[in-house]
């Protein structure tokens, strides 16, 4: 039987990706839920289109971010820790203009005077949407 503190779901929006450890993570959010209960996280997917277009210029090369994901390695460390009905799917990302704008790997003085030009403009209360390679994966701990 799950603790009386037991959950019944746990997120973790982004944070594998963030941490020295996700193995670590994954398995002490294993260890909080209920049996059936569920854990669901997004990562960036490092085999997206837009990290293999930018490479290391790529937005999710950066000291912030401690590990890289693809869908099948979110899988596998799911599965790893005990999870089953294990899954992943790609969602696409909304912003207006300028947030895309400020993730372009471009000169700082010109991305700020193109963000600044932009957001003087109607085009800039849009938002525009696209699958840029997140995805939310998921497990459930057995019962």
């Amino acid at each position: 039987t799950a603790p009386d503190n037991a959950r019944a779901s746990n997120g973790s929006p982004g944070a594998p990706q963030f941490v020295q450890d996700p193995g670590a993570l994954v398995a002490a959010a294993h260890r909080m839920l209920r049996p059936g209960g569920v854990f669901v996280a997004v990562t960036h997917d490092y085999r997206g289109w837009v990290n293999r277009l930018l490479g290391k210029r790529s937005p999710i090369i950066d000291i912030e971010h401690m590990q890289l994901f693809s869908a099948q390695s979110s899988k596998q460390l799911l599965a790893l820790r005990g999870y089953c009905n294990v899954g992943t799917r790609q969602f696409r990302n909304a912003y207006r203009l300028s947030y895309w704008l400020r993730l372009v790997p471009i000169p700082a003085a010109l991305k700020s005077a193109v963000i600044a030009v932009v957001k003087r403009t109607p085009v800039d209360r849009f938002r525009i949407s696209f699958n840029v390679g997140n995805t939310v994966s998921w497990g459930v701990r057995p019962a």
